[in-house]
């Protein structure tokens, strides 16, 4: 689990009330719910875990003080969770110590056209934010409380081929559940804690479409500029680029969003999405390691692993196999690059040249980058257009920080 402080951070306890010595938690959620990571923003501070979990019946820590459990207890989520909308029943590992079970962790699907009806995101999501809230409310008191209560706002996203009205409204119903609080009981050794999750507004939009409000704007709503379009101005010899040029560009933008399972095509001019140019494929790096996988654990004795290991091993420079699986994956990238860049020809031709920026973010931009960026922008060269390839530190965060931007005006709205 990491977590980051966003700037302009309100008092550390604000949206905590004691209520007959219960603590009420308010959050605005922003959740972009990965096939590979979950990234959440519970008001203005980040959150990531693996987007997995496993049923388990552990044993009982009787051993060990509850409070002792609360300083990492967001890397050793063990809940059950109480839910109409939520047919997995029983005790549930989730994210990194769904790693520590011995059973297999349930992935996202990362077939199209599924997200909306799976139990994972919300599993996750209610497990991620009942862990938060106990925990800060703990920290707040420096007790246990025998429970808390929780009243959220949330945006969220679909890929872009599952969103349409029926499925949006359908996965925000999961959440609103009828305005009756989801239940989560959380344990701390051999005590838990119920955590009553309501959802009080949830508003549900295609996947690479929060990017661009990241992308033209910063956190204050300004036009966003600086260091992450520092390596576009040098590479084209610009004097300056900011989010303003971004939303008035007299030509269409094309993004390419690749992410685990998916990568999203969203077609856009201005704030506006062209909707019979845009387009969403099942071909995120997920694929790649679906191929690589099976030979890696083969070549290497491995007995078992999951997708969430093996990507570990390729992208953690001290683990141990870094170099054999970053070799395995980069085995099946090429083959990759050349079917994504000759789908971003046929959008080209699709659109008779209409493109004047291609943008690529997500975090399987990162690992695609080598391969990917020269052929991109070989391409762009020839319809007179340019590519912005979003930095790293940047690249995975995108949706994240756009549904953020939109929630927090989609409220201010609601209060004028």
């Amino acid at each position: 689990m990491t977590t980051k402080a966003k700037k302009n951070e309100q008092p550390k306890f604000e949206h905590i009330t004691l209520k007959n010595e219960i603590p009420h938690v308010t959050y605005n959620v922003k959740n972009d719910n990965g096939n590979s990571t979950q990234k959440l923003i519970l008001n203005n501070k980040y959150y990531s875990q693996q987007n997995i979990y496993v049923k388990d019946k552990p044993k009982k820590e009787t051993d060990r003080e509850p409070m002792s459990f609360v300083p990492n207890l967001l890397d050793n989520l063990h809940v059950n969770i109480i839910s109409s909308q939520v047919k997995t029943t029983g005790d549930l590992y989730v994210g990194k110590k769904a790693l520590s079970s011995n059973k297999i962790p349930n992935n996202m699907s990362i077939n199209l056209g599924r997200k909306h009806k799976e139990d994972l995101p919300v599993i996750n999501t209610l497990a991620l934010i009942a862990g938060v809230a106990l925990q800060e409310s703990i920290e707040l008191t420096n007790d246990i409380p025998e429970s808390v209560k929780v009243t959220c706002n949330m945006a969220t996203a679909l890929p872009l081929l599952e969103w349409d009205n029926t499925t949006s409204d359908i996965f925000s119903k999961r959440f609103i559940n009828d305005e009756q609080p989801h239940k989560v009981n959380v344990y701390l050794a051999n005590i838990n804690v119920t955590v009553e999750i309501t959802f009080k507004n949830t508003i549900v939009i295609p996947e690479g479409i929060a990017a661009l409000y990241s992308l033209v704007q910063d956190e204050n709503s300004y036009y966003r500029e600086g260091e992450i379009f520092k390596e576009f101005i040098e590479e084209y010899g610009l004097q300056d680029f900011t989010g303003e040029d971004i939303i008035n560009m007299r030509r269409k933008k094309l993004d390419l969003d690749i992410g685990d399972g998916t990568i999203e095509f969203p077609v856009t001019q201005g704030y506006l999405p062209d909707t019979t140019l845009s387009s969403g494929k099942p071909w995120g790096i997920g694929k790649i390691v679906d191929l690589a996988l099976p030979e890696f654990i083969e070549q290497y004795g491995f007995e078992d692993l999951s997708r969430q290991e093996f990507m570990t091993m390729v992208t953690d420079t001290s683990d141990s196999y870094h170099s054999e699986a970053k070799a395995k994956f980069y085995e099946y990238t090429e083959d990759h690059v050349d079917l994504i860049v000759r789908y971003v020809r046929d959008l080209i031709n699709k659109s008779r040249k209409a493109f004047e920026l291609i943008v690529v973010y997500g975090g399987g931009s990162i690992l695609l980058k080598d391969a990917l960026y020269p052929a991109l922008k070989e391409l762009a060269e020839e319809s007179k257009a340019k590519v912005l390839y979003i930095p790293e530190k940047y690249a995975v965060n995108m949706n994240v920080d756009g549904l953020s931007i939109l929630l927090e005006q989609a409220l201010k709205q609601s209060n004028q």
